[in-house]
């Protein structure tokens, strides 16, 4: 049927290549090819046809991309003898915006004159109806971007990051579609100046006085121009995303880092108290084989708990750079040594080394409890920048603490109470300090 079309009308044999865009496609091909335009401006007859892209909402609220890339055909011919124009509108779906537009204005007397005395109104009236889908379509784009951006910025690799690399695909799939946008905006400039051209082809003719040249160039050279800054803000877009993504990556890669020196870290800590252990136990072993020491499977096992708590309590006070005596430590040491010097008398003071080596084990037991604790509220002081903050602590005045070893004055009623030294000659409890923290108490 179309063949018949084109033959009886003396279309252009370039109309098919145009409407071969509209092919069953079982793939994204041809995304970023802005489609055909061709114009042949014989004497007697005046021939346009182009294929303009352009964003329109599809309605979609399932989670997807509610915006799709669609296509519309545009044939015109004019015959300046015949004062007859011939249009053919190509579209992918029925009752199109454009489709309801032209069916308006053919339907309205007044409009009907507007299309006959004014041939490039047809492609006028498609450009229009569609481009300002652009400005909305770039706009979710930008919103789309700035979101993921000002996640990505804030992110700090000590806190639970808010995104993961399925924030990373998304980004990607931004960019694939921002990457389509320069391409498809160029061809669309291509087709606006065809447009121009084919409006210069009919301006000189007779039977068209009412042809508004000037008006109608004038606006097409508008939408070249906004058409150029969406290029431009698309190409922007393109380089934001582009640099999210990395950023995302980079610092996903910190965390992964980060964690992974976490666990290693944690793991090393497990293997020294391992050792530790099974350095004791090898120990216990030769001690128990000797039969001397009754009930020592139950003990051992009580004293490998309570060494595991020791381990890890030393690790937070060598990190927290407690300078206390390390009890824990102690404790291990003297019993070993206990242990390897019985076994060095060849079983002479076994008894009373092994009544010492029980109250050592049945004091590492009783003071599990607490040791756990007090690992407990060590590891509570904790936090990522204590380090850095340390650093940043100004130098103290001179007179810091001086306060402490002043005698008060009980003559003046601004500082009533008891002082320290008194407090610590004579005093019971605690010493309770008050105010507003950073403001120099001295009571």
């Amino acid at each position: 049927m179309l063949e018949n079309i084109m033959s009886r009308h003396s279309v252009m044999p370039e109309f098919l290549s145009a409407v071969r865009c509209f092919q069953d496609k079982t793939s994204n091909v041809e995304q970023a090819f802005g489609g055909t335009s061709w114009k042949v401006c014989a004497q007697n007859l005046k021939e346009m046809v182009f294929v303009l892209k352009y964003p329109e909402h599809n309605g979609r609220s399932d989670g997807a991309d509610p915006w799709s890339i669609r296509q519309t055909c545009v044939y015109q011919s004019f015959d300046p003898l015949t004062t007859s124009s011939l249009w053919m509108l190509v579209n992918p779906r029925e009752n199109t915006a454009a489709d309801s537009r032209i069916e308006g204005l053919l339907n309205a007397p007044e409009g009907f004159l507007n299309l006959h005395q004014q041939p490039p109104l047809i492609g006028l009236v498609v450009l229009s109806t569609y481009f300002a889908n652009w400005r909305t379509y770039m706009a979710f784009q930008e919103k789309e971007v700035l979101r993921m951006s000002l996640t990505v910025i804030g992110a700090d690799i000590d806190d639970k990051l808010q995104f993961s690399h399925a924030t990373l695909s998304a980004l990607r799939r931004i960019e694939d579609r921002l990457l389509l946008l320069p391409s498809i905006l160029q061809s669309l400039i291509q087709d606006i100046d065809m447009l121009r051209a084919f409006a210069d082809a009919v301006q000189g003719e007779e039977s068209f006085l009412d042809f508004d040249h000037c008006t109608t160039q004038e606006v097409l050279q508008n939408y070249t121009t906004m058409a150029a800054a969406y290029s431009q803000n698309a190409t922007f877009l393109r380089d934001k995303i582009r640099g999210t993504a990395q950023l995302l990556s980079d610092t996903l890669n910190l965390k992964h880092q980060k964690n992974a020196q976490s666990i290693s870290e944690n793991t090393l800590a497990l293997t020294n108290a391992a050792v530790n252990d099974s350095a004791t136990i090898r120990v216990i072993t030769v001690v128990t084989l000797s039969g001397h020491f009754k009930g020592q499977a139950k003990i051992l096992e009580r004293q490998s708990s309570a060494a595991i708590t020791l381990d890890s309590l030393s690790a937070s006070h060598r990190h927290l750079e407690i300078t206390s005596v390390d009890e824990p430590a102690k404790l291990r040491t003297d019993f070993v040594d206990i242990l390897q010097e019985a076994i060095k008398d060849g079983g002479k003071n076994i008894e009373a080394a092994l009544e010492t080596m029980t109250e050592i084990l049945t004091a590492l037991v009783s003071d599990n409890g607490v040791l756990a604790k007090e690992l407990k509220t060590v590891e509570s002081l904790l936090f990522p920048m204590i380090s850095e903050r340390r650093q940043r602590i100004i130098e103290a005045h001179p007179r810091t603490y001086d306060w402490l070893f002043e005698e008060i004055n009980v003559k003046a009623p601004e500082r009533p109470g008891v002082s320290v030294l008194d407090w610590l000659r004579t005093g019971k409890g605690t010493y309770w300090v008050s105010g507003k923290a950073g403001s120099g108490n001295r009571h």
